[in-house]
C-alpha cells in the first residue's frame, strides 16, 4: 500500500520531524494543527489562535481536496475548558450538519504554548 505524505504551503510549516498529514489507502490522518500565522509566529490572544486554528485546518483540507464533510474524527487539546464554549460554537459553524465524532480533551502544555491544538481524521471518497 502506498503512503502519501503532506507538507502544505499556505499554513506554518511543521516544528518538529513530522509532516501536516499523511494518507494510507482511503484514510488521510491529520498532524495537530496550531493556531499559529503562515509565518510561524503564534498570536497571544486565544480567539485568534481559535480562528487561525479553524482556517490552517480549512486551507490543508484545501490543499488536498478533502471536503469538511470527509472528516470523520477530530481530536481537540485545549490548555483551559474554560475556552470549551466558544470552541463549540465554532466548530459547529465550521463543520455545520456534517459534524464528526470528536474527542475535547484539557491538556497542561501544547507546543509553543499555544491554547489549541486540533487533529483529524478524514475519508477520501472511493
Amino acid at each position: 500500500m502506498l503512503v502519501k505524505r503532506y507538507v502544505v504551503d499556505g499554513i506554518f510549516k511543521p516544528t518538529g520531524p513530522y509532516v501536516h498529514a499523511v494518507e494510507s489507502g482511503n484514510l488521510v490522518f491529520v498532524s495537530g494543527l496550531l493556531g499559529a500565522k503562515p509565518d510561524g509566529t503564534l498570536p497571544e490572544d486565544p480567539d485568534l489562535q481559535l480562528s487561525q486554528m479553524f482556517a490552517n485546518v480549512d486551507e490543508l483540507l484545501k490543499a488536498l481536496g478533502i471536503g469538511k464533510d470527509a472528516v470523520v474524527k477530530t481530536t481537540v487539546f485545549m490548555k483551559d475548558m474554560s475556552y470549551a464554549a466558544k470552541l463549540n460554537e465554532r466548530y459547529a459553524a465550521f463543520f455545520g450538519s456534517d459534524l464528526p465524532a470528536r474527542s475535547m480533551i484539557q491538556v497542561a502544555g501544547l507546543p509553543m504554548n499555544a491554547f489549541f491544538e486540533m487533529e483529524l481524521v478524514a475519508q477520501r471518497s472511493e
